[in-house]
């Protein structure tokens, strides 16, 4: 049987923002997002949601017909939020994983559908207290999802290198700039997407897994870009979350352009559809280079394979996606991604603010300061 694909208009967008909730006082998380959840829906602002743990918001955007209307959605959402946490007294903070908390020290959501995580994947759930950006741009057709999908798959290294924001774990430097990645990476059915021919195909795949109760949902499928029928959507879940608004912005208006790309480049060389050998070889290295060096990390690209610096690609990447972004009207947010490469990701910048404070605490405040302000801090 066919999995129906929700029939979405074309390229619009809705992003869902992971955040985390912290302490004044000792810069830890705190574990009250249930009661803050219960208020906010009391107060009639239903798009904040829970999360795997306690101590997170996800705050979902409507859909949206483009980026702009979707930042001031989310910015509405989080201004409300900002004005609640001077009340309540808790600061909030964007970033893919506490910088010093061990995650045995976190508490995951008392809900149903997390019990039943936990008490099947064990220790791999329990340490799954990391944070991401989660980015969905409708598509017509589950083919043209997986059109998409394949398509895309090459840029996830520089997905991640731009919004790398996970360099330290339990107090630890990890020696990566997201270490979020490979957390989420040890979940079943997650990575890289596998190459399916058609819709028929993937098809066959999903009902495999739902009819041996493996999955209910596809939400239970952990691929870094997945298709999503029941919202008719390609789902990009690869970047950590950001530190600033205005950053998640730049890498959602970065994705739907390149949804835009994939479907008309297909249309122009309708060879393009078919697999990739190299690309789905060469893409494991791609993006450990991503997730250990950031934007400074070489991958191979290209036709003849030259090995050159993520931040490299990407100008030429931009160049083709700005025709793009002026046509949907997002170019403001896709330059938002040159001043990520100019001023540091934000692994880059929590690494620069230890060295000159030698205190996790400092990076937490830093991280604090940069969400309510939207203002990547600048070092000498």
């Amino acid at each position: 049987m066919s999995v129906p694909f929700k029939d979405s208009s074309n390229f619009t967008v809705g992003v869902e923002l992971e955040i985390l909730l912290t302490d004044p006082k000792t810069q830890k998380p705190l574990s009250s997002s249930p009661e803050l959840i219960e208020f906010l829906h009391e107060k009639g602002y239903m798009r904040f949601k829970n999360e795997f743990n306690c101590s997170t918001l996800e705050i979902e955007s409507p859909i949206s017909p483009n980026i702009p209307t979707c930042r001031s959605l989310l910015d509405s959402d989080l201004t409300i939020l900002k004005e609640i946490s001077q009340q309540q007294n808790f600061h909030i903070i964007s970033v893919g994983t506490h910088p010093f908390t061990p995650w045995m020290e976190m508490i995951h959501y008392p809900g149903e559908r997390y019990e039943k995580i936990v008490e099947r994947m064990q220790i791999i759930a329990k340490r799954i207290h990391v944070y991401g950006l989660h980015v969905h741009v409708g598509v017509p057709t589950g083919e043209d999802a997986l059109t998409t999908v394949n398509s895309t798959l090459q840029y996830m290294p520089h997905l991640l290198a731009l919004s790398a924001n996970s360099p330290y774990w339990n107090g630890l430097d990890t020696g990566l700039e997201s270490f979020r990645y490979g957390v989420m990476n040890s979940l079943p059915y997650a990575d890289i997407t596998p190459y399916f021919s058609n819709w028929k195909e993937f098809s066959s795949f999903f009902n495999t897994l739902h009819s041996r109760k493996i999955i209910k949902k596809m939400k239970d499928i952990y691929w870094h870009i997945r298709p999503s029928p029941d919202f008719g959507t390609i789902e990009f879940r690869i970047c950590d979350i950001p530190s600033t608004l205005d950053e998640a912005m730049g890498l959602a208006a970065m994705i739907q352009c390149l949804v835009v790309w994939a479907l008309e480049d297909v249309k122009k060389h309708p060879e393009k559809r078919l697999k990739n050998e190299t690309v789905y070889a060469l893409l494991p290295e791609n993006i450990m280079m991503a997730q250990r060096y950031g934007l400074e990390g070489k991958i191979f690209v290209g036709e003849d394979l030259e090995r050159i610096s993520i931040k490299e690609d990407l100008e030429r990447l931009l160049s083709t996606l700005a025709p793009i972004a002026i046509e949907y009207g997002c170019i403001n947010e896709l330059k938002i991604i040159n001043q990520i490469i100019k001023m540091g990701n934000g692994a880059h910048r929590q690494r620069r603010c230890f060295k000159e404070t030698q205190s996790h605490a400092e990076v937490v405040r830093m991280l604090e300061r940069e969400f309510m302000t939207s203002e990547i801090t600048t070092f000498q």
